[in-house]
């Protein structure tokens, strides 16, 4: 987990076989990590369900891939990767 500000944390998970996600919420006074959550419609009757906040970044290879373009977007740079 990784605070981004007094109210924001952002938690990496890793939901198996259904990959990574990043998960907006906020730290509760016991340290403990809490979800933000959302509202969205889905399936195709649309029913409006509330839902954590989630990022889906995909597998190990696919997350690393988003998080190099992150690196190169905010930093006009490369990164080196050793494997």
């Amino acid at each position: 987990m990784i605070t981004v500000d007094k109210y924001t944390s952002l938690e990496l998970v890793d939901k198996g076989q259904y990959g990574f996600q990043l998960t907006e919420g906020w730290v509760n006074k016991a340290g403990a990590f809490k979800p933000n959550f959302c509202r969205r419609e889905v399936g195709k009757d649309k029913v409006e369900k509330l839902m954590p906040l989630n990022i889906k970044l995909g597998d190990r290879a696919k997350a690393i891939e988003v998080c190099l373009y992150l690196y190169r977007e905010l930093t006009g740079k490369d990164m080196e990767v050793p494997f």
